[in-house]
Parts: structure tokens; sequence; C-alpha cells
């Protein structure tokens, strides 16, 4: 069974758990399952082509993270084009989501200006409530329902296949890790630009 990129991102203890992996690869030969130390990991069940092993080496954030080609001028943080301070001016908002609700409000704008059809994010298993799953929201009501940092492990990408092949415009937020993955794989799918209209992430 051709396992070599998972095996050796999962040896090297270098996946985040983003789900991409799951996400692209058809017939779900890739699930993401939480291990017995708690983290969302992928498991294979079919063997891998090496059309499908080839796409994931590239955009694995686990295995490589392509960096735009312009200098380094922060060696610590990397390059940085701006940095701002903000919060949202409507208080529910800004009380109940996280850091000044900045991401929230930022969506609740571009469903309200409808600018995308719906968000792609994180909130709180409906089965069990100290787990995440991915949510798709398309109103105020519910981005502020799955609105708050949640540290449990989460894998916003796991059906980014099945969102790609829908005719709708998206907004997704994920961890850095998950929209380094995203950005790799616009490379090589334009699907990502087309659909994914909006990548939000947090520090």
């Amino acid at each position: 069974m051709n396992k070599d990129i998972i095996t050796k991102v999962l040896k090297s203890n270098m996946c985040s758990g983003c789900g991409i992996c799951a996400g692209v690869v058809k017939d779900k030969k890739i699930k993401m399952e939480i291990t017995s130390d708690g983290y969302l990991r992928p498991v294979i069940y079919g063997e891998l082509t090496s059309e499908e092993n080839n796409v994931l080496k590239n955009i694995c954030p686990g295995n490589v993270i392509n960096y735009e080609e312009v200098p380094n001028k922060e060696p610590l943080w990397g390059n940085i084009e701006s940095s701002l301070l903000a919060y949202s001016s409507n208080d529910r908002i800004r009380h109940k989501a996280s850091s000044g609700g900045v991401l929230s409000q930022l969506l609740i704008y571009l469903l309200e200006k409808n600018e995308i059809d719906e968000v792609i994010h994180i909130g709180g298993s409906n089965e069990n409530p100290l787990l995440n799953e991915i949510k798709r929201s398309r109103t105020k009501e519910e981005i502020l329902s799955n609105s708050g940092s949640r540290y449990s492990p989460s894998a916003p990408l796991a059906t980014l296949g099945k969102i790609l092949n829908e005719d709708k415009r998206f907004a997704i937020v994920g961890k850095p890790c998950d929209i380094a993955a995203m950005r790799s794989f616009s490379r090589i799918d334009e699907r990502v630009s087309t659909k994914i209209l909006y990548m939000f992430s947090f520090f």
C-alpha cells in the first residue's frame, strides 16, 4: 500500500490534523480519526495512487509550506505586510466571540453583503460537546452559535472535495496550517480560487 507521504508525516510527528488529505483523496480512502492520545490524524483505508501521493506531497503542511517568493524581512515571525488592532463595533459579537469578534464580524459582513453563500468553520459537536465538527453557516445566528475558540482537535478541510464540487461561494476559517494547505492546493486545483473566496485564520 502506498502510504509514503502520510506515513512520513505521521512518523515525524508533523501532522497538524488539518484533514486536507481526507478532503482531496476520493472514495474515502483516508478518514480523520481521533487517536488514543486525543489528536485527529489520517487513517488510510485504501491504496493511494502515485498521483494522489504526489498531490499530498505538495499540499500537506506537515511536508511542505509554499512561501511566497518575497524577501524574509522578519526572521522570527516571517513576512508581515501590516499589523492592526481591531474589534467588532457590535457589543454582542465583540463579547461573545474570541479576540474581539473580528473574524465573526467579517464573516457576518460577507454574508449580509452577499459576497459569499456559506462559511465553513469549526464548532462544537452536536453529539459530543468535547469534540469539534465542521459547520456550514449561512446566517449571522449560525456564525455566532459557532463563534469562540475551541481547544480541541479540528480538521476543517476533511470535506474539501465535496465543497469544491458545489456551486457556491465560500469563506473558510482555519488554523494557520489549514490555510497554508489551502494555499498550496490552490496551485493545483483552480476551483479553490473560484469557490473559496476568503480564507481566514487566527494567530
